[in-house]
């Protein structure tokens, strides 16, 4: 079966709900960094809206494949399951897209993620794309998606193999990997790489990545100086936008606005009771429950720690496949689950401990085997420093797995033992 028709109707109607989005929170803000962020993810669907007409190559990613490879190369990144995700919420048409991928012999057994990336090229919602790049990530879905994109869209793909090691051994051999893939893009597209270009993007890089981490200092602060729907919104910057001005100016604009309020302390701060770790993603098609969660129980999730735990990497100039190795392995989703359970482990217990966090909900994405066998393995080392943690199953993109109100129950109630705990 091949990709239908292109019909770019549901992607336009998408980012002009976005637009409105983003020019209604510029007059009307709730943080200081939301307008920006709604302008940016509208800006992304729309390079992908006109990419043919200005005579731009798209080339797809899955999660962890840097978007700094297509940006070096002045190609428009597609990260599919994200932008799947965006478009079945924005336009409230996870049933339909779900039937789709059943219908071309999908199980519902398989991640809904990844039932909404074939979906919506099944469907002909997709743009046209020239090349399809993926990795061997630790979620084995995400390497057969593409594989399917690759026959469904008809476009060449190219696999590169990712090392579970964080090592100089791992760095040369992706380097090498990756300079494969450069040569692939640019038969592709017809023009070779310009390595002054990907040392551009790298500096771009670079920097997001060291507002990142001054950003994870400050929301250590007490009362905690953010929202809850900041951690997504910087996952997703970053999966669209680094490498580029754009992810660094969104990241400085949340470091100084996050840097302003810890000065200002608890006179600008809202009424806070609990301060929670965020483990796996939650619902994509329900932000508004951490928004009640906010409102109704002074609720913040204060931290993500695949948001936070970045490995080391050395910006060597004249060493840019090197440099762009270490920046793949080192993002903190790579460099949590590229590993043995014991550092993603690690990692949530630092969290618990520098964010004082009253508990923790692991969102137990009903579709993920990777995550959900970490679950017994986290809960036990959170309880052990005193910290509870609640597990609560969900799809995260299927509104009809879970009622929100069963939803709101069970965390009220978990809210409730932490404060009689207290």
């Amino acid at each position: 079966m091949k990709q239908s028709s292109y019909n770019p109707g549901p992607l336009d109607k998408v980012q002009s709900e976005l637009q409105a989005m983003a020019a209604y929170r510029a007059h009307t803000p709730t943080t200081p960094w939301d307008g920006l962020y709604y302008e940016l993810v509208a800006g992304y669907l729309g390079n992908l809206l006109t990419a043919r007409e200005r005579g731009l190559f798209v080339a797809t990613q899955s999660d962890v494949v840097p978007c700094e490879i297509m940006y070096a190369m002045d190609m428009v990144p597609f990260h599919i399951s994200m932008v799947s995700c965006t478009l079945a919420t924005v336009l409230r048409k996870q049933e339909g897209l779900f039937s789709t991928a059943k219908s071309f012999g999908i199980a519902p057994e398989v991640c809904s993620v990844h039932r909404l990336v074939a979906a919506l090229f099944l469907q002909g919602w997709a743009p046209p794309v020239d090349a399809v790049v993926w990795s061997n990530e630790s979620c084995d879905n995400n390497a057969k998606s593409s594989e399917l994109l690759t026959h469904v869209s008809n476009a060449p793909g190219f696999y590169f193999d990712c090392p579970y090691h964080f090592d100089e051994e791992s760095f040369d051999y992706l380097a090498g990997e990756l300079g494969d893939l450069f040569d692939f893009l640019g038969r592709v597209t017809g023009t070779p790489l310009r390595w002054e270009r990907l040392e551009e993007v790298l500096d771009l890089s670079r920097r997001l990545v060291e507002v990142a981490g001054e950003i994870t200092e400050l929301r250590q602060a007490i009362p905690y100086p953010a929202d809850n729907r900041l951690g997504f919104q910087l996952f997703l910057i970053r999966w669209y936008w680094q490498g580029k001005p754009e992810g660094v100016k969104f990241y400085e604009t949340v470091r100084d606005a996050l840097r302003e309020r810890t000065l200002q302390g608890r006179e600008n701060s809202p009424r806070q009771r609990f301060r929670l770790l965020s483990l796996f993603l939650p619902p994509n098609h329900d932000w508004k429950l951490l928004d009640w969660m906010e409102r109704e129980f002074g609720a913040f999730i204060v931290s993500e720690p695949a948001n936070n735990h970045w490995g080391e990497i050395s910006w060597k100039r004249g060493r840019p496949l090197q440099t762009l190795a270490q920046r793949c392995l080192a993002d903190p989703v790579s460099y949590l689950s590229y590993s043995p359970v014991e550092k993603w482990v690690e990692a949530v217990r630092e969290d618990a401990r520098d964010f004082a966090a009253d508990g923790a909900i692991f969102w137990a994405h009903i579709g993920c085997r990777q995550a959900n066998a970490t679950i017994r393995t986290i809960k036990d080392a959170l309880i052990q420093m005193g910290v509870p943690c609640l597990v609560v199953d969900i799809d995260t993109n299927d509104p009809s797995f879970i009622d929100t109100e069963e939803l709101k129950d069970r965390i009220e109630g978990f809210l409730e033992r932490i404060e009689d705990n207290k």
